[in-house]
């Protein structure tokens, strides 16, 4: 039956984050404001190993964020198409405001992950659009001792085409010694289009967590 179906593989969910900020500069402002407004549609098809997101942030200018498919045939290797967090860092999709509840990520992932700060001129709430190779080996039924993703992107930033002829490419290797421990090194090679130019802005990072 069609509530069946939508049991089984419609998903709808949200959050909401807001705040007050309050300066003294040479321009004086105090306000109340929304950071984040998502709903999120979500599901999936256990059998065919088959699951997708849509989300959506309603404060400020309405915009997708995500709009993916994933499909994963085994634990060492899946395939995620669409538009979704670019896995460049441990903290851009992995622990995120809401995994550690702050309304902000750090200031080096907003710059580098292309989160909010303008880097390289592109502020995309860390995504792009494209698609990664993903999966781990090892481990147990808990976590998995070396987990990798690998893609393409436009390097563009959200709800964009790419804006010149080359393709960001991002990878990241995750290493987990114990369940609790995790240290990542990621790179990211870019070119972006800074005015009339097409500029290289490669980065790399080495993180780590204890959780």
């Amino acid at each position: 039956s069609n509530n069946t179906f939508a049991d089984e593989h419609l998903s709808l969910s949200g959050y909401l984050q807001g705040g007050y900020s309050w300066n003294s500069d040479s321009n004086p402002e105090a306000t109340f404001y929304l950071k984040r407004a998502r709903l999120s549609l979500t599901g999936s098809a256990p059998e065919e190993k088959f699951d997708y997101r849509l989300q959506v942030d309603m404060a400020g200018s309405p915009k997708i964020c995500d709009l993916y498919f994933r499909y994963k045939p085994s634990s060492a290797l899946g395939v995620q198409l669409g538009q979704f967090k670019i896995p460049f860092a441990i903290e851009n999709d992995l622990y995120g405001p809401t995994t550690v509840e702050l309304i902000d990520y750090s200031y080096i992932t907003t710059l580098l992950a292309r989160n909010a700060a303008r880097f390289d001129g592109i502020a995309a709430t860390g995504r792009d659009i494209g698609v990664q190779l993903y999966g781990g080996f090892g481990g147990n039924k808990d976590y998995q001792t070396l987990s990798y993703n690998i893609g393409i992107f436009n390097g563009a930033g959200i709800n964009k085409n790419d804006d010149n002829n080359a393709k960001d490419i991002v990878a990241r290797l995750i290493y987990k010694p114990s369940k609790e421990l995790s240290v990542s090194g990621s790179v990211m090679i870019t070119k972006t289009n800074i005015g009339p130019a097409t500029i290289k802005s490669n980065r790399a990072a080495l993180g780590a967590i204890y959780d």
